[in-house]
């Protein structure tokens, strides 16, 4: 029994891993062009803002992505450490999962070019996944703070993810998550996209490019 809970708490970690690489990548992109000075030719590119980072946290997270599929491959092999059957959903819920947290990190990417405290966004972000119940299931919570969990999309995203993955109870029906799972990815990559060129664009007026990232 411990060594199921075991294996169960390392692939919902793992899945986790692979799912949330999408949200520092824009920033840190960004962190590392403004220390070598390579920025402002980035922002003197005559094309979209956004596209740089959109193809740059991609190919990060194919890179991080492979690695931990890599990974997550060879504790198959591992007696005990594979989950028990495969539910054909997983690789849509998480490929669906990692689209929709990419969005939200092509978002997160434009608050270093205009805050001063950067970190109180990782803070932000850290706080809605653990209220969206990465680390505990929502039904832990207490009634009075619960309605937060339930109004958060990624609430239902991580939920998609850890039934596929674990079989455990959905909050709501699965089709009804795998519908907000969906929207998440389509509405966070364009949602992600717009709140980055309207951050980028009032920080490049007001001549933050480079200062806080």
């Amino acid at each position: 029994m411990a060594a199921d809970r075991t294996s169960s708490a390392t692939w919902r970690w793992l899945a986790l891993q692979i799912a949330q690489q999408g949200l520092y990548s824009g920033q840190g992109y960004l962190r590392w062009a403004s220390e070598v000075g390579v920025l402002p030719h980035v922002w003197a590119t005559p094309c979209p803002r956004w596209i740089p980072i959109v193809g740059v946290t991609g190919w990060e997270i194919a890179q991080w992505t492979g690695m931990l599929g890599v990974l997550a491959v060879a504790l198959l092999f591992l007696p005990g450490a594979a989950p028990a059957g495969f539910n054909p959903l997983v690789i849509p819920v998480f490929v669906l999962a990692l689209i929709a947290f990419w969005g939200l990190g092509i978002a997160f990417a434009g608050v270093g070019l205009a805050q001063r405290q950067p970190a109180l966004a990782s803070i932000f972000v850290v706080l809605i996944f653990t209220m969206a119940g990465s680390t505990f299931p929502v039904a832990m919570l207490p009634w009075e703070v619960r309605w937060v969990s339930l109004a958060l999309p990624y609430t239902y995203v991580i939920d998609a993810m850890r039934h596929t993955l674990l079989g455990t109870p959905t909050i709501v029906p699965l089709e009804v998550e795998l519908g907000v799972l969906a929207a998440s990815a389509f509405g966070g990559v364009l949602g992600g996209i717009w709140l980055f060129n309207r951050i980028a664009n009032r920080a490049t007026r007001r001549g933050l490019i480079g200062l806080y990232t």
